[in-house]
């Protein structure tokens, strides 16, 4: 019985997601059949749009925000162009993802169903295709070692270095196994990232766009197209998700790095310390999502037992770790050579302060489904604590407890890059980094300009006095989240809704076609300013996200 029932709800699962499916496609279609009619004005270049590495069958939402903002452009008569693989990589950084419990990448992506995405969302007048043409240089990358294809350079253009975090990315790991699948896998990334590169110097000097739009600059085909848009003075617009559903950050530099420019004399009045109160006050209970992907299910508070442990020692100190491939470790390793080397620079520091209580805790998106880290920082903590170590306690990414309890019992915080060290800065506590962060730009927590002063500071904060700590810290993460919140995380909540049966997939909410003209939606004009006129891409005032 529990077996046809499990088969009748897969097969019911199918019928709505492919209901969804067919929904989507036909508002597209009428969407795109409005537009056809819009005859762009002048003769400037267009806007290019390029986004390969954030969906192969269904519509995500950085392919979304990338979609809706050129359908915004084309409402304006605003020359739009399509940048669109049509099977022109031997693979790509998504295609090449590990299925669960595999330890080999696929052996080519699935283009089939990539192009026949691609022929449903854009015109076929407007897309310019990509197809494979060998670059030339196979034979250069044959018996290379992945430490030299690391290091590969073609006519300038680092290509092992811009395809790396992708490897990382698919792989699921950081320290790279020099082995034929890694090795092969690579060559594909590189011959890849060759041809996109060949294609794109000749298309950027035939069609001379006025912009360029990409996902993120840091998967491997945007980041050799964001390279030769720098090279050749092409305006390049990189864009992630950001921290509220359904919004986005878009960036002249690399969206993943989330920098702002918050202006010295912005104070959060009495209003937007409310709205930021209801906000966090959600937050702080484990209610939020990031690119339709809800991480924490429940919240377990603190148990007897742990908490007798926590209460008989000293003191004790809470770890927050990151999934090691993350495409945001680019930008976070700037004192240690990754956040391996930092986690092995506290269990090391453990060991001289057996009266103080590590809790490291791993971050939960090491187990999401089709992407699970297979470096972890369990094996790192299990391997060090083999030689004993009874002051270290490690919490699972499995394991929901209470992390906002872990913060208010400790001294102390310490991350790498996690956002978890804005919210415990937000709390109240202090925070000590050991990576470069989205909000460490800025005086929310503290990062040390040296290892040798992280580690006098570590020192310092585990001594048997209390920590001077300014309420400045506080003050600033409290500025830094609600500009991040209210000014610069853009709203396309009024055309998204999530997928009902598909994790971090959505379709398209019925919306009336006056919502992309810049008259009727800042965000519109936001994004035309941003693009064609090197505008800051944030609102002019705040938005209230108080109930989102």
């Amino acid at each position: 019985m529990k077996i046809l029932v499990r088969k009748v709800r897969s097969a019911w699962i199918r019928f709505t997601r492919r209901l969804e499916d067919l929904s989507l496609y036909r508002r597209v279609r009428q969407i795109n059949r409005s537009l056809v009619s819009r005859v762009p004005h002048g003769q400037a270049g267009p806007v290019v749009f390029f986004n390969a590495s954030s969906r192969i069958n269904r519509l995500s939402q950085n392919a979304a925000f990338s979609l809706i903002t050129s359908w915004g452009m084309r409402t304006s008569e605003i020359p739009v162009r399509y940048l669109v693989c049509t099977a022109g990589m031997l693979h790509c950084q998504i295609g090449a993802r590990l299925k669960s419990g595999a330890d080999v990448p696929r052996e080519k992506p699935d283009c089939g169903s990539c192009m026949k995405l691609s022929d449903r969302l854009f015109p076929e007048g407007l897309a310019d295709r990509i197809r494979w043409q060998s670059p030339g240089f196979e034979k250069e990358l044959e018996g290379l070692s992945i430490e030299k294809l690391k290091q590969y350079e073609w006519e300038g253009i680092h290509l092992g270095e811009l395809c790396l975090p992708s490897l990382r990315w698919a792989l699921g790991r950081h320290n790279l196994v020099d082995d034929e699948p890694t090795r092969s896998l690579m060559r594909k990334f590189l011959l890849s990232a060759g041809n996109v590169a060949q294609y794109f110097k000749e298309y950027a000097a035939r069609v001379s766009p006025a912009a360029v739009v990409i996902f993120n600059g840091v998967s491997f085909p945007e980041a050799v197209v964001r390279h030769i848009c720098l090279e050749k003075q092409i305006p390049v617009v990189t864009h992630e998700v950001s921290a509220l559903p359904f919004t986005s950050f878009f960036s002249h530099d690399h969206a993943t790095a989330y920098r702002m420019d918050i202006p010295k004399t912005f104070q959060l009045s009495a209003e937007d310390e409310r709205i930021l109160d209801l906000y966090l006050s959600r937050r702080f209970k484990g209610d939020f999502s990031m690119a339709g992907i809800r991480f924490w299910p429940e919240i377990k508070q603190l148990g007897k037992e742990l908490t007798t442990r926590i209460e008989a020692c000293k003191q004790m100190v809470v770890v927050f770790t990151n999934v090691i491939f993350d495409t945001s470790q680019i930008h976070a390793n700037v004192l240690f050579e990754d956040m391996f080397a930092w986690l092995e620079d506290i269990l090391q520091r453990a060991k001289r302060h057996p009266e103080t209580l590590f809790i490291i805790r791993a971050h939960p998106d090491e187990l999401r489904r089709n992407k699970e880290s297979r470096e972890t920082v369990e094996e790192r903590v299990r391997k060090y604590c083999n030689t004993g170590c009874e002051n270290i306690l490690f919490i699972g990414p499995d394991d929901y407890l209470n992390s906002y309890e872990l913060i208010q019992r400790a001294k102390f915080v310490m991350v790498y890059n996690s956002s978890i060290g804005l919210e415990a800065s937000l709390l109240g506590k202090p925070v000590l980094c050991g990576g470069q962060s989205r909000y460490s730009h800025y005086p929310t927590v503290l990062l040390p300009d040296s290892v040798e002063a992280y580690r006098f500071t570590l020192e310092d904060f585990l001594a048997d006095h209390d920590i001077e700590w300014s309420d400045s810290y506080l003050k600033e993460a409290r500025r830094f989240m609600y500009f991040h919140l209210a000014y610069v995380s853009l709203d396309f909540s009024p055309f998204l809704r999530q997928q009902k049966h598909a994790r971090g997939q959505i379709i398209l909410k019925p919306f009336d076609m006056d919502l992309l003209q810049t008259s009727e939606n800042a965000l519109m004009e936001v994004l035309q300013d941003g693009i064609l006129r090197s505008g800051s891409f944030r609102y002019p005032s705040p938005r209230d996200f108080s109930g989102i």
